[in-house]
């Protein structure tokens, strides 16, 4: 019995037809070369919410093969634009590829520059953490300066986000739609999820979790006790993690109505000619 069990867990790990295709988005991916697909830069923006979790791993292993934990803290704080930074990365040259190839197109979307410079602002951002870490940790006389550029670029950064999340990747807001008799207020008329209380109610929650630094950074200014807890740390990523689940549904919904709208998916083919059924065929 235990041999059949693990020999079906083998064979649905290792089975071409269930693992190719995600082996082969994730390497393309880490190694944004070729053409860029949905599937692509939709992997790319799921990577992005798990930054966190990348620096960590690399704590976790400069810890398990040197034995120095002072050594590896400040190792951490230098490898993290280079690690958490590396989804916003590849989402950047996404960007620029698929600029790259409208453009040839003769279509010339600035649209995706405009995509790329949100990325762009997150790489700035974490930067200008870094330096202030190191200005911390080192009795720079900058120090002062580097906490006030880091604060306003990642101000920028988050509200650049906001302003994608739910104006581009989500489409959701129609500000003529103004005539409550005609449907939800504001919302978009092409609507998947029969409810408008759930988009209401995930741009809510998008807007709250997308600042979650703010309500950290206002509690350590208030010197409330829980934020240095090691549980507590745990949240915003989790939070971060919750928020990008919603994100998701919303994300693929929208590119369903748009696929359907511009007719690279079609729901139903619309007639060209007009049929008279008076007439016999």
């Amino acid at each position: 019995y235990q041999r059949r069990v693990h020999g079906v867990c083998f064979g649905l790990f290792f089975r071409h037809d269930t693992n190719h295709w995600p082996c082969k988005t994730l390497l393309r991916v880490l190694f944004p070369i070729r053409s860029v697909r949905f599937s692509d830069f939709f992997i790319a923006d799921q990577l992005t919410s798990v930054s966190s979790m990348l620096y960590d791993t690399q704590f976790i292993l400069c810890v398990w093969f040197s034995d120095l934990g002072g050594y590896c803290e400040g190792a951490q704080a230098m490898y993290i634009p280079l690690l958490s930074n590396y989804p916003n990365l590849v989402r950047l040259i996404q960007c620029v590829k698929r600029y790259r190839k409208s453009k040839s197109s003769g279509t010339g979307d600035n649209v995706h520059l405009y995509n790329a410079g949100k990325y762009y602002s997150s790489i700035q951002s974490d930067i200008f953490k870094c330096l202030y870490t190191f200005a911390k940790l080192g009795g720079w006389s900058a120090v002062g300066s580097l906490n006030i550029l880091w604060i306003g670029t990642h101000l920028w950064a988050s509200l650049f986000k906001l302003y994608w999340d739910l104006f581009r990747d989500w489409s959701v807001f129609q500000f003529q739609t103004r005539n409550t008799t005609t449907g939800p207020l504001w919302l978009r008329h092409e609507r998947m999820y029969p409810s408008p209380v759930f988009y209401y109610a995930a741009v809510l929650l998008n807007t709250t979790l997308r600042f979650t630094w703010v309500y950290l950074m206002i509690m350590r200014m208030y010197g409330v006790s829980v934020v240095s807890q090691s549980w507590f740390l745990l949240l915003p990523p989790c939070l971060e993690v919750f928020r990008r689940f919603v994100w998701n549904f919303l994300r693929l919904e929208n590119e369903q109505v748009n696929n359907c709208g511009k007719f690279r998916v079609l729901q139903e083919v619309p007639m060209m000619v007009e049929l008279h059924t008076s007439e016999p065929f």
